[in-house]
């Protein structure tokens, strides 16, 4: 399995981050960066979770050490820059305070993800606290993303604000994939399994909402796919979504988790986060409102 992910981020020449000439594309793909840092975290905690199942363990334990690794190596960019990623380093007093957070607090989730592919494993509790510390982890990584979204949008003369909010949201869905996968499995494992069936129905009903609102768009906040191969990769998911989205909402609702729902979470939703991967790739080279 592994981490797979077709990640298209474009490498213009750095520039300053706070520049009155940032460019446009090192906005975008902070934004696609930072947003993916997002996916990483619940990724991380549904690896935890199906190898503890036993789920195709040394897969998951494969793609939980990779996510760990690209999860840090993405943080020290948007911190310190990546001439390859053509990223500068960041000069705002604010973000950087609230990268250092992420940071910190990245330590325990990834102390006690390591618990859970150690030969000794990790018990329902760990689970818990896994998924909590990452769920408070990705509240702060949410918001350093809203956050560098607006600051650079408003530094980049060529990217609106509704563009960059767009690449945000797009950005998120790869998150939301990766959140229903690691709530499927904490129903699986016996975490809080009303809880997180209510989680799981939640997260479907955001998913379903922005896939709709990212091809059609929402007025004044996300504009609709803005040219054609937007509209064919967004339909793409789309069709890979339909079948994954019957199997969840049945679990969500109280459903017995069968054999074969496990391999179509396992299956499907990783090729519904690679498609979405692809079109948020795309958005990073939409440049105005259409």
């Amino acid at each position: 399995m592994g981490l797979t992910l077709a990640l298209s981020l474009s490498a213009p020449m750095a520039v300053p981050a706070h520049a009155q000439s940032v460019s446009a594309n090192e906005a975008k793909t902070r934004v696609n960066i930072a947003g993916r840092e997002r996916m990483l975290i619940q990724r991380v905690v549904k690896s935890a979770c199906f190898s503890t199942l036993g789920i195709e363990r040394l897969a998951y334990r494969a793609e939980m050490i990779e996510t760990q690794a690209l999860f840090a190596q993405s943080l020290i960019a948007l911190q310190k820059g990546d001439p390859t990623l053509g990223l500068s380093a960041e000069t705002s007093p604010q973000i950087l305070a609230q990268l250092e957070v992420i940071a910190m607090e990245w330590d325990s989730v990834a102390s006690l993800a390591d618990v859970a592919i150690s030969p000794a494993g990790i018990s329902t509790e760990g689970l818990y606290s896994l998924d909590a510390l990452g769920l408070n982890l990705l509240a702060k990584a949410s918001g350093a993303v809203q956050s560098i979204s607006q600051s650079y949008a408003e530094q980049a003369e060529e990217l609106p604000l509704i563009v960059s909010v767009s690449l945000d949201i797009a950005g998120r869905q790869r998150m939301l994939s990766q959140k229903m996968a690691k709530e499927f499995c904490m129903i699986d494992a016996g975490v809080t399994p009303s809880d997180n069936r209510a989680n799981l129905a939640e997260t479907i009903g955001v998913f379903n909402a922005t896939l709709e609102g990212l091809q059609n768009g929402l007025s004044g906040m996300v504009i609709p796919a803005p040219n054609y191969d937007i509209r064919q990769k967004l339909l793409e998911v789309a069709r890979l979504w339909a079948p994954i989205d019957a199997v969840l909402q049945a679990v969500a609702k109280g459903g017995e988790i069968t054999d074969e729902d496990r391999r179509a979470v396992v299956e499907n939703l990783e090729a519904v986060l690679v498609a979405m991967d692809e079109a948020v790739g795309m958005y990073e080279h939409v440049n105005a409102v259409p």
